[in-house]
């Protein structure tokens, strides 16, 4: 089966994180996708887990990782594009738990000329991880608000988004929208797009550069669409070691500029990356059997 889209998930040393989302994955309602793991330079240990998983969910999956030196999310990233078999691209955190109609319904609502992206998310205490087992992720059961507030979440206004299901959700969609807006957790664009604006800004240090991304694509007169109430995924918060406020502080300021400045292109991007400095680790075929790479 050819696919029609790629996941790419970005990662860093959270493959507990990611393990459950690749759960999630695992039960689609549809299943002609493959995932690329854009992996940030994760320790040796990490990586093998995520292989076993993959594996034994028997995912259509490949595993690109360089080494780490320092916060270079935007590089892999880029390598990962390059790599994707498909035009349509969804982007997802290693943190973030798809519902069971993501991918269906990020391919449906990917038009051409268009870049899409799911509203704010709730919240997983982590507290609660422990909790989720592979079998509440397969049943939907994470999704529901009786298991939340078992759990004492209890947000009406992320509720709100969880309760309402196909034409209910399209309708909702067209009222509350906004635009410009691309959220690396859970948004997803064209290959042809990235490549045309150069990929994710390799010089851009931590924080907003999803965000800069998507200010490039609008600039390059890629129109875009949020849909809160149909890409629903759920994030397990988690601690943030590499966050840097006065790199957030600077890029704030740059994002400004980013936006209203026209500018399309970057320098340090697709075309500057160096194949070299990454690799692919291993690939899965559907069938779960792993295929080592160099």
């Amino acid at each position: 089966m050819s696919s029609s889209a790629t996941i790419i998930i970005s990662v860093y040393n959270n493959s507990t994180l990611l393990e459950r989302a690749l759960w999630g994955f695992a039960a689609q309602t549809r299943n002609d996708f493959q995932i690329l793991i854009a992996d940030d330079g994760s320790r040796e240990e990490e990586v093998e887990r995520v292989r076993k998983v993959a594996s034994d969910l028997g995912l259509n999956l490949m595993h690109i990782w360089h080494a780490d030196n320092g916060f270079r999310k935007a590089k892999i990233l880029n390598e990962a594009i390059v790599h994707a078999e498909t035009e349509r691209l969804i982007f997802v955190d290693a943190d973030m738990i798809p519902r069971s109609d993501f991918v269906k319904n990020h391919i449906e609502r990917l038009l051409p000329n268009y870049f899409i992206a799911g509203g704010s998310h709730l919240n997983l205490p982590v507290s609660m991880h422990s909790d989720i087992t592979q079998e509440i992720v397969a049943s939907g059961q994470l999704f529901t608000l009786d298991w939340l507030k078992q759990h004492k979440i209890n947000k009406g206004k992320f509720f709100s988004r969880l309760i309402w299901q196909t034409d209910a959700a399209k309708a909702l969609d067209v009222l509350f929208t906004r635009k410009r807006s691309f959220t690396g957790c859970n948004a997803s664009c064209w290959k042809k797009d990235a490549l045309a604006i150069n990929g994710f800004d390799e010089d851009w240090g931590y924080g907003g550069t999803d965000r800069e991304f998507g200010f490039r694509l609008a600039n390059a007169k890629v129109k875009s669409k949020r849909f809160q109430f149909s890409l629903i995924a759920l994030h397990q918060d988690h601690k943030r070691p590499y966050r840097d406020a006065a790199t957030m502080k600077a890029n704030k300021k740059a994002l400004s500029h980013r936006a209203w400045s026209g500018m399309t292109r970057i320098e340090q991007g697709i075309d500057s990356r160096s194949p070299q400095d990454s690799k692919i680790l291993y690939r899965t075929n559907v069938s779960g059997s792993s295929l080592h790479g160099g």
